[in-house]
């Protein structure tokens, strides 16, 4: 059921077009690589349909869209705009000439720490008042009433409650805090005056750069510190573990959880096409 749902029915993904509403007030972001297009795709898709989010859609590429796979997504997504590492580098000169572990991280080292771009370059790419920040695994499934209020109401920014610890190291055997280390991005909503590249030249002037844990969760944990205060999204709309349930809003299905976005999700999408 996986490999057919993966390999063969997924491709009528790519005889659809999308579009999702413009507005000025929203930028939706989403990181991925050549790999997880087709999920990516998917995901977007159900975003589209269930949820009503209206925004600019950029799509930050890892390095590895080809010219091909930009054509496939702009076939789906024509609205999209699709940038490659450099693009945000070149807009954005005064900023990298501001901060040096800035630069370092995102342009120097940066095929070490890939997904620091997750973190940065919604900030940089956009001028929108909300960036909705987003990974390529999550399954959308009920209109996110909390995502659409969100600019009419004071608060945090939202992330999800990530379930398990996932630590980032610093200088000095310092541990990343079990409470930012809970923080998952699979979700980040925030609006751009709660985020601060002054926290971020900090946090990455902090980080242990010879501990080899730190490429995978470099972003996740830097939210926690680019971000004034976050609030957690309800964890029952909202969630990691768990079957999709009548509550159930958006579920991310993280590693090694990817297979159920197909058998769970994708043959729900399937039905909506």
């Amino acid at each position: 059921r996986y490999i057919h749902l993966k390999f063969f029915a997924s491709k009528k993904i790519l005889r659809k077009t999308y579009t999702i509403p413009e507005s000025s007030e929203l930028s939706i972001h989403i990181m991925t690589g050549k790999s997880d297009v087709r999920m990516m795709l998917w995901s977007l898709a159900s975003l589209c349909t269930t949820t009503k989010l209206a925004g600019s859609l950029y799509i930050h590429s890892d390095g590895s869209l080809d010219a091909r796979t930009r054509k496939t997504i702009h076939k789906v997504f024509p609205q999209a705009y699709v940038l490659s590492p450099d693009d945000v580098v070149k807009q954005n000169p005064d900023v990298f000439a501001k901060y040096p572990m800035l630069k370092k991280y995102r342009i120097n080292q940066r095929r070490s720490y890939v997904l620091i771009q997750k973190l940065t370059d919604p900030f940089l790419a956009s001028k929108a008042p909300v960036r909705l920040v987003i990974d390529t695994d999550l399954g959308w499934f009920k209109q996110a009433t909390e995502l659409l209020e969100f600019s009419s109401k004071e608060g945090g920014a939202y992330t999800i409650d990530g379930n398990e610890a996932c630590k980032v190291y610093f200088k000095g055997g310092i541990e990343l805090p079990d409470d930012k280390a809970r923080v998952n991005s699979g979700i980040v909503m925030y609006r751009a005056e709660q985020f601060s590249l002054d926290r971020v030249e900090k946090y990455l002037s902090e980080i242990d750069e010879n501990d080899p844990r730190n490429g995978h969760f470099i972003e996740q944990a830097g939210y926690t510190y680019a971000l004034d205060s976050i609030t957690p999204l309800p964890a029952d709309r909202y969630h990691i573990k768990g079957n999709v349930s009548e509550q159930t809003v958006m579920r991310h299905y993280t590693s090694p959880r990817r297979p159920l976005f197909y058998i769970e999700g994708v043959k729900r999408f399937i039905k909506s096409l």
